[in-house]
């Protein structure tokens, strides 16, 4: 998933790095490496043109199938595309093998470049089986749990309401006793809205968390003191593609 603006210089030094990378130099190849924009479709969408490479190459993983390039009608250059193809129709992913799993995994490489020469590149490789990866999940968070203290934050705008919450959690966990509790830490932690009205504990096991739990159903939640933001609001100018 190219960069591919539809500048002239830009895009062919972008599809010479390309076939010099992945198509010379005796690389060999079983199939072409396909080559693909989004500008086509939206346009440069500055900030976030890296994003809508993401989503588009996230969608061509799921679906298994390479979307041809929007709006490509002739083409105006001489590019160097030894080894590599810009598609003008939908086309199926590399089939599996006889055994029914990808010979080779499913990789896409996304590349983007700020106007004062930040560049990035992302790779994403599919899953064939989603079994594997849920086995290999849940042995990851098995030894991110095994022992280690995490801290649990939960929040509401009133007390009643918090304690509503922390029940709610409690009945939750007793019905999840599998939960991986590192997950369950983050997400509360980074993830939820943080409101007035709060109880955290620290727990190591299901055990330990029902019993924190039960704790914070008992105790007497702490408001916080609410603080006027201060009205002088000075502007503060941004200034972006310089990797600060």
């Amino acid at each position: 998933e190219g960069h591919g603006t539809g500048t002239q210089a830009g895009d062919r030094e972008e599809l010479t790095a390309l076939s010099k990378v992945f198509a010379s130099q005796g690389a060999a190849r079983s199939h072409p490496l396909h080559v693909g924009s989004n500008k086509g479709n939206f346009g440069h969408t500055e900030n976030v043109s890296g994003l809508a490479s993401l989503a588009k190459a996230v969608l061509m993983l799921r679906h298994r199938q390479i979307p041809p390039t929007a709006n490509l009608e002739n083409f105006k250059l001489d590019l160097p595309l030894d080894g590599l193809v810009i598609p003008n129709k939908l086309v199926p992913w590399p089939q599996r093998d006889d055994g029914g799993v990808m010979s080779t995994p499913q990789r896409i490489g996304i590349s983007g470049f700020g106007f004062g020469g930040t560049n990035s590149h992302l790779i994403l490789e599919g899953v064939d089986r989603a079994g594997t990866l849920n086995h290999e999940l849940s042995s990851i968070t098995s030894s991110l749990d095994a022992g280690t203290p995490h801290l649990f934050v939960f929040s509401a705008n009133s007390k009643a309401s918090l304690a509503g919450t922390i029940a709610a959690y409690k009945d939750w966990v007793q019905q999840h006793p599998d939960v991986p509790l590192a997950a369950l830490s983050y997400t509360l932690c980074c993830r939820r809205s943080a409101m007035p009205w709060r109880f955290s504990c620290v727990a190591h096991d299901q055990a330990s968390l029902l019993t924190a739990l039960g704790h914070g159903q008992d105790q007497r939640p702490v408001t916080l003191p609410q603080q006027s933001v201060n009205s002088q609001v000075q502007c503060a100018f941004v200034f972006t593609g310089q990797g600060a």
